[in-house]
Order: C-alpha cells, then structure tokens, then sequence
C-alpha cells in the first residue's frame, strides 16, 4: 500500500512540476510581447519622426517647383499633377507606417503568434 502512495505523490509531484513550467512559459510569453510592442512603439516612433522631416523637406521643395510653376497661368494642368504627385509622395510613407505600425503584422512575423498556439495547444491536452 505504501508503494501506492509513493506512486501517486510522484504523479503529483510531476503533475505539480509541468504545471510550474507552463506557468513560467506563459509569464516569458507575456514578457516578450510586451518587449515586443515597446520596441514595435519605439521604432514606430522614430519611423515617424524620419517621416515628418522628410515630408517637410518635400513640401519645402514642392512649394519651390509649385511657386516656378504658378508664374505662367498656362501650366495649370501641370500643377495638377504636382499637386497629385506631392500627394501621393505624403500618402506612401503613411500607408507603410500603418503596416509596420499594426500589432497583426508584428505578432505574426515575430513568431509569437507560434509560441502562443504551441502553448494553447499544449494546455489544451
């Protein structure tokens, strides 16, 4: 009988000891997405700072080119086409931000997305 008893407590214990590690994976899981989204934030950040000089040395240039243009009346078309393209030149870097910026894109490429199912799954046997 008393072999039953060491038995079973070493079942426990070994129940007790994955339980210990599932825990301590999930709290690393936890720690490295939130270094994960600090660092996503910061290179965002500075992303954005880069962005916001560089569109403003392009409107300084596009008033230049736009001012040229504006002395002759007869370039008006022109000028809507500058006007599209200084446009298009703003619009490209904020879509690319928008995609380096989202936490989908972050989570599935880091390979958290893998950790966290790997993890699910095993709890969930």
């Amino acid at each position: 009988m008393k072999w039953l008893f060491k038995l079973a407590m070493l079942f426990l214990g070994q129940h007790m000891q994955n339980r210990a590690i599932d825990h301590a994976k999930r709290q690393g899981i936890m720690a490295y997405l939130q270094v994960l989204q600090s660092s996503r934030r910061l290179i965002v950040l500075a992303l954005i700072g880069f962005v916001i000089l560089q569109t403003m040395i392009l409107a300084a240039f596009g008033a230049m080119v736009t001012l040229v243009l504006l002395w002759d009346h007869e370039f008006q078309g022109k000028l809507e086409l500058l006007f599209g393209l200084f446009i298009g030149m703003t619009a490209l870097p904020l879509l690319g931000l928008i995609v380096l910026g989202s936490e989908r894109v972050w989570y599935k490429v880091s390979g958290a997305e893998k950790m966290v199912d790997d993890l699910s799954r095993r709890n969930a046997a």
